[in-house]
């Protein structure tokens, strides 16, 4: 409780609640912008609620959303789940705090188990048994990556695997979900 507010700018990572985010009046965050933020020049006693599209698109593109989908297939139970259905069970626990229908498993090993687009792994950096096993499973390699990756803020990020973008894709499923 308490303290100096956080700039989201400046350390997107911050754990701080967000009600110790600053607010610039002049140049408001994006990430406030889209989700209906309050005008803080102005006394605001009910807010709408409104859901659009454009929500959806600013979440699927944002950073925050990207890293907590590769932090989730980064964890140590995921990694250590013996098959696709485990793993894809470790991930429904987590998000949803429940286990996947299964309509919702076949559709998700699916999903995963597309061709990928980077197949040759002698191509690929540390190609060792290891690596490899963990590639051709989309864990924590390359092979399994879509695309070419994407440029954020001048950056160019390294693209998702079919796990990550599947995570990815749960986190912003309508399901009210928290992640521990």
């Amino acid at each position: 409780m308490y303290g100096r507010p956080v700039d989201r700018r400046l350390r997107p990572d911050s754990t701080r609640r967000t009600i110790y985010d600053y607010v610039d009046r002049a140049n408001i965050a994006d990430v406030l912008v889209n989700f209906d933020f309050a005008t803080p020049d102005m006394v605001t006693g009910l807010r709408h609620v409104t859901t659009v599209p454009q929500q959806a698109l600013f979440l699927m593109n944002s950073p925050l959303v990207i890293e907590l989908a590769r932090r989730l297939v980064a964890m140590p139970d995921f990694v250590d789940s013996v098959d696709d259905a485990g793993r894809l069970n470790f991930l429904y626990e987590r998000i949803f705090q429940r286990p996947p229908s299964a309509e919702e498993t076949e559709l998700g090993l699916e999903f995963v188990n597309q061709t990928p687009f980077h197949e040759d792994v002698s191509e690929l950096p540390n190609n060792d048994a290891g690596s490899q096993f963990q590639r051709k499973n989309g864990v924590g390699g390359d092979l399994g990556q879509r695309g070419n990756g994407k440029r954020i803020g001048g950056k160019r990020r390294a693209p998702l695997t079919s796990w990550e973008e599947y995570a990815q894709a749960l986190l912003q499923s309508n399901e009210t979900s928290f992640v521990n």
